[in-house]
């Protein structure tokens, strides 16, 4: 008989499994230093970057889902801030062409590639049968490949942004952006709008307001909202594609 108890030995059974968690929590804290100096400044969990980078195959009890659709908001809406700022003049059709550009699955893709992040991405189910012990193995590693659609590493960097916003806020995402090589910027502070016309003159402000339940401080906005980009008369505000 075996000098050890059935249930130590079955203990035994879990050190895959918590050998593979303290791996990947590992690995976590690795890309966090690799995302250089400016990023050490927020003190992000290892874990939350552990959630990030786990799709919803792996069968954990977290996933990446809640913090890319985080990070998804959040990238739109900064992109869509800094194109607005930087051509105000330009059309809705225009700026919404150009931010598609910076924001489509294949430009985050090719992000992530020139950043080294896909390596970090779990796709996979833990399986102590074939998983390998970290430093054995080293040709079989070589010689093993992974498929990743362009999609599914995007949503990894959107959900990244969403990591680093919920934990340590806005700024935190936006340099994390900027570490990752995307050109933007990011304006915290209202945009000044000069306008020299009365929306009272050209719409029922107090009759809108009422209907939408909602009163502006500024109702040009009202008035912007409403006028379509065929109505050119010269001192009243731009249409609503600016």
């Amino acid at each position: 008989m075996s000098p050890m108890s059935a249930i130590t030995l079955r203990s035994f059974t879990f050190i895959p499994s918590i050998m593979y968690r303290i791996q990947c929590m590992l690995l976590s804290m690795n890309l966090k230093m690799q995302l250089g100096p400016s990023m050490q400044q927020f003190d992000i969990p290892a874990l939350k970057i552990l959630e990030a980078l786990t799709t919803k195959n792996c069968q954990e009890e977290f996933s990446q889902e809640s913090l890319e659709t985080l990070g998804d908001s959040f990238l739109k809406y900064i992109t869509t801030q800094h194109f607005f700022v930087k051509y105000k003049h330009q059309h809705e059709g225009m700026l919404t062409k150009m931010k598609k550009n910076v924001i489509s699955n294949a430009a985050l893709c090719q992000l992530a590639c020139s950043n080294n992040l896909v390596g970090y991405i779990r796709s996979e189910a833990f399986n102590p049968k074939t998983w390998i012990v970290p430093g054995v193995g080293y040709d079989i590693c070589d010689r093993s490949l992974r498929k990743l659609k362009s999609k599914r590493i995007a949503d990894s960097v959107e959900a990244l942004i969403g990591a680093y916003l919920s934990t340590a806020g806005e700024q935190a995402a936006y340099i994390f952006l900027k570490s990752l090589g995307m050109d933007i910027e990011f304006h915290k502070m209202p945009i000044e709008r000069v306008i020299t016309i009365k929306a009272e003159e050209f719409i029922n402000v107090k009759s809108l307001e009422l209907l939408l339940d909602y009163s502006f401080n500024d109702p040009s906005l009202l008035m912007e909202a409403l006028t379509h980009g065929s109505y050119q008369i010269a001192g009243t505000t731009p249409c609503y594609q600016i």
